[in-house]
């Protein structure tokens, strides 16, 4: 007997569930982390020094993960150890000491000395970014999301670089800023889970050219290119599965692109039923 279209949705829907289910068991685990920038991140030892690190690491998440890797590793290097004591103990003149020479594809010296620059004032203002992130939390992850993003582009130069590194969450995938906080948030081996004041089920999954092709692929979103409304849509599919953690599948998925996997394990993807 010929199922019913409702029958045929349900049944695609599990397939997709078992596909991404099978991505996630095979690449959410720890020994993949060397293929992203928490490698870096789980490197440190203290809450302070993994948010500090973290936040940096994210901003700089763009372009080969080599480079990306290299470059934050050299711009952490000065502050040893215990980044953010380091950071806190720093006097004006020696930010562009440090950091003068300093450059990342769109991100100028006079960029990334703003940047470390406004993270230790920010720092010494409040207790954590936790806490700065949360004295505005609303249940509203864009809007919270856009008023923590004002800290950082208070005083900002007005360079391409500085616009790009602290993205517009109202405007744009914004994925940087919500890889942060799929860090700081969820909690499993590969995340660190450090922020206890934000539900995971308010996380919006970060969105890149990899995974919008994923997304499109197994029709997690209409949109024709990647950006807010796609996470959103891709955001409210993985909440079907999942309500209380619905992006648990970025890392296994961005796996797929970093290790050049994607295409075949697309090819092998069939969802449709009869």
């Amino acid at each position: 007997m010929a199922r019913s279209q409702t029958q045929r949705k349900i049944l695609k829907s599990l397939k997709t569930k078992e596909w991404l289910d099978g991505v996630l068991g095979e690449f959410n685990r720890s020994s993949y982390i060397y293929s992203d920038p928490l490698k870096i991140v789980h490197s440190y030892q203290t809450k302070e020094d993994q948010e500090l690190t973290a936040l940096i690491a994210a901003l700089f998440s763009f372009g080969n993960v080599v480079s990306i890797l290299y470059t934050v590793e050299r711009l952490l290097e000065p502050l040893g150890e215990h980044p953010h004591q380091k950071l806190l103990s720093l006097k004006d003149k020696d930010f562009r000491e440090i950091w003068g020479k300093s450059y990342y594809r769109f991100y100028s010296s006079t960029d990334i000395i703003f940047l470390f620059r406004r993270l230790q004032k920010i720092l010494k203002d409040v207790e954590s970014f936790e806490s700065a992130f949360v004295q505005n939390w609303n249940e509203d992850m864009i809007e919270t999301l856009f008023k923590f993003r004002i800290l950082f582009t208070k005083d900002a130069p007005k360079s391409g670089g500085v616009r790009f590194m602290f993205a517009n969450p109202k405007e744009g995938c914004a994925k940087r800023w919500h890889m942060f906080l799929r860090w700081m948030v969820r909690k499993d081996e590969v995340d660190l889970g450090l922020w206890s004041r934000v539900p995971k089920s308010h996380l919006i999954q970060p969105l890149d050219t990899h995974l919008f092709q994923i997304g499109r692929a197994l029709k997690l979103t209409e949109r024709k290119t990647p950006s807010l409304l796609a996470a959103l849509q891709m955001t409210e599919r993985f909440k079907e599965w999942d309500p209380e953690d619905p992006i648990k599948y970025d890392f296994a998925l961005c796996r797929l692109g970093v290790l050049r996997q994607k295409n075949d394990r697309l090819k092998v993807f069939n969802p449709d039923v009869s």
